[in-house]
């Protein structure tokens, strides 16, 4: 399944991740999307410690 959608959520978020914020500090909501954030990061790490064993 992460090899399936990795790449979409990761490249969603990169396009996305400036309008998040800054409508995290319009509505002073930092929660708003946080969950999506939280899983690219941790994809990223995922994907970092795997290019490491290889």
């Amino acid at each position: 399944m992460d090899n399936l959608l990795s790449t979409l959520k990761l490249e969603t978020w990169e396009k996305t991740e400036f309008i998040t914020v800054g409508r995290r500090d319009k509505w002073n909501r930092p929660q708003v999307w946080d969950w999506f954030g939280y899983l690219c990061a941790a994809m990223k790490e995922r994907e970092a410690s795997l290019a490491m064993r290889a």
